[in-house]
């Protein structure tokens, strides 16, 4: 197997930096934030998704493939998991892989991508239920699913994003010092706590987990804060770490069903938000899901002639346009956001509907491309 200098030697720079040690509270119940190099029991301790097998090190996952037995030590055989989500073929003798839309795989498998520029389309996790139970959104005001509450989490930061406040971050936790997504556990021994750009840092989220070392200095804000239970259930799932959500985190995130939006938006007729209109987008199909219709996709756009979830505008010079299953191909959302490519053939329904007003909303924050909702 060829790797690039660049891979190999971003895979071994750390070398030079001393490993931290795990946190016993912590080992083997967060998502890793260990370097190269770093001790490990189980993939999940590393940045990178790979306890090389043999030496029970932090690995990059495919140079661990040829060196060091595969990952998963602490496990009864190797894996090529993040090697495989990254589409990299060689697995080491005996590999037996788990499942590869598995949040900890796929974002191990983010982070080696953009650490090594790989490309890598996300895909979407095989458990995510499509709506949560109705008894969240009922009249009743139910508790939340913890996977109700962590949907809207996965179009935020990852790990390493620059980030200003901690509702930037997927994990909830701008680094104090750093203005970087962390960890919210790793962050209080590292970091100096999550809450940059606050006169004090915070452990909101570790401690809404039951995690109890804090930062020194650490000012912990309401814990049922809608906010902070979204992301402790975003990282619960990521790091196998029991939660309950609140009772008051009910309003945390909008349902999926919030995608359609009553016609005046807001009992005042008042137009909502660029990311109010979003939320709802992000338990739907990533780029390259199977879908059936343009409302299945994050981005509004089922391909014409593949029904794969695919960007509005690429599939316009790409995939015949958007609208698979419908007689005609679309480029709604693709108009809506301004952009002025359109397939051969498409007939456009009215860019108004709350459906593809909030796949445009969504883009618009996914793309950075300026976006007015109607």
């Amino acid at each position: 197997m060829k790797f690039s200098a660049a891979f190999i030697t971003a895979a071994l720079y750390v070398v030079s930096v001393s490993a931290h040690e795990l946190p016993s509270r912590y080992a083997g119940q967060r998502r890793g934030n260990q370097f190269v190099t770093g001790p490990c029991q189980q993939d999940s301790d590393c940045q990178q998704g790979c306890c090389a097998f043999n030496t029970g090190k932090c690995a990059g996952p495919a140079v661990a493939q040829t060196r060091d037995g595969g990952c998963g030590h602490g496990s009864p055989a190797p894996n090529c998991n993040v090697a495989a989500a990254l589409k990299l073929s060689d697995c080491a003798p005996g590999a037996v892989n788990g499942d590869l839309s598995s949040p900890a795989i796929q974002s191990a498998a983010a982070f080696v991508a953009k650490l090594d520029n790989i490309p890598f389309t996300p895909t979407a996790p095989a458990a995510a239920p499509p709506a949560p139970p109705a008894s969240n959104n009922a009249g009743g005001g139910g508790t939340p699913t913890v996977a109700a509450l962590a949907a809207g989490q996965s179009a935020l930061g990852f790990v390493t994003s620059t980030c200003a406040t901690d509702s930037d971050c997927q994990q909830g936790c701008c680094a104090f010092n750093t203005g970087k997504c962390a960890g919210p556990a790793i962050a209080q021994t590292r970091d100096g706590g999550c809450g940059h750009s606050s006169p004090a840092p915070n452990c909101n989220v570790a401690k809404a987990l039951g995690l109890n070392e804090c930062a020194a200095g650490a000012v912990n804000g309401n814990l049922q804060d809608p906010k902070i239970q979204a992301a402790a259930a975003f990282v619960s799932i990521l790091d196998n770490i029991p939660f309950t959500p609140s009772a008051g985190s009910a309003a945390a995130a909008p349902p999926p069903a919030a995608a359609a939006p009553p016609a005046s938006n807001n009992a005042a007729g008042g137009t909502k938000s660029v990311s109010a209109l979003a939320a709802s987008q992000s338990p739907l199909g990533f780029v390259t899901s199977t879908c059936a219709t343009d409302s299945d996709c994050q981005q509004g756009c089922c391909a014409f002639n593949t029904g794969k979830c695919a960007g509005p505008a690429i599939a316009q010079t790409r995939d015949g346009g958007c609208g698979h299953s419908s007689p005609a191909p679309n480029c709604n959302v693709a108009k809506a956001l301004g952009l002025n490519e359109c397939a051969a053939g498409a007939v456009n329904g009215n860019l108004q509907d709350p459906k593809i007003q909030a796949a445009a909303a969504f883009v618009s924050i996914l793309d950075n491309i300026p976006f007015t909702p109607a």
